[in-house]
């Protein structure tokens, strides 16, 4: 069985976010975010994270 690592994401505050975005753009008021959504985030920010570090210089210290 694999161990689910600890999240990249901060669940309250993403939550927030998705809410208070959602109450602006959408004439329906959301109250809950699904546990799957978070899984979507959280794949997408380690893709992107996964994409900045391939496109680094094999030279230096810095993540730019």
């Amino acid at each position: 069985m694999e161990k689910k690592s600890r999240g990249l994401v901060n669940r309250r505050c993403v939550r927030r976010f998705l809410l208070e975005y959602a109450e602006r753009s959408r004439s329906h008021r959301f109250t809950r975010v699904a546990e799957s959504v978070f899984d979507q985030i959280e794949g997408i920010i380690r893709e992107r994270c996964r994409g900045i570090i391939h496109n680094q210089p094999s030279a230096g210290k810095t993540i730019r």
